[in-house]
């Protein structure tokens, strides 16, 4: 995926001023800046949410992406395993969402209560298991580690490395720590101001 002298304003305030990045396939990336500088908007420009005022977003044929956005987007009334369900092709076991949702940390109590009832932790932890057992070749991940502890944090991290392999992993973190366990390459975005 490539990212082509991107420009977005808002109300006449440039968010994104000429941005350019190369995503290569199987590789991850960590974006970093700070609050403002238009990481979250970029992440709507490549997933089609919103439009650039111009450049371009050039990806291979039949790129599919899967996403973490700063909310975790569940259906509230359905299930961990259920919400994980909803984004998985046919061949896509029940008992390997289980040992997904378990890997992170949520007890089989957990996946079998409506997300509405689960932790803002446990929720972010379904919405990450989510994006990373649809089938999908790229995977965005905006600020996935918020609000959880060190131990949560690091089984994640671990999960996703261990899940994510020949696919490119695209993380939007504040935290030099994460760029440190995801071994990612670094994309500094700077403010437009």
């Amino acid at each position: 995926m490539e990212i082509k002298d991107i420009y977005k304003s808002f109300d006449g305030k440039k968010v994104l001023n000429g941005f350019c990045a190369e995503f290569k396939q199987g590789e991850s990336y960590c974006i970093m800046g700070k609050s403002g500088c238009g990481k979250t908007t970029l992440l709507n420009i490549i997933t089609g949410i919103i439009k650039a005022d111009s450049g371009e977003v050039i990806t291979e044929p039949n790129t599919k992406l899967s996403v973490v956005f700063q909310e975790d987007r569940l259906c509230e009334r359905l299930s961990a395993v259920a919400n994980v369900r909803i984004v998985c092709n046919k061949n896509c076991s029940v008992n390997s969402i289980v040992s997904s949702l378990e890997a992170v940390g949520l007890t089989k109590a957990d996946i079998k209560k409506p997300v509405s009832e689960l932790s803002g932790g446990m929720r972010r932890r379904t919405a990450i298991v989510r994006a990373v057992m649809a089938d999908s070749s790229v995977i965005i991940l905006d600020e996935p580690f918020k609000g959880l502890d060190a131990e949560t944090k690091e089984k994640t991290i671990r999960y996703i490395l261990d899940s994510t392999k020949g696919r490119t992993l695209i993380i939007i973190t504040h935290d030099e720590e994460d760029t440190v366990f995801l071994n990612g390459n670094i994309i500094y975005m700077n403010s437009s101001e």
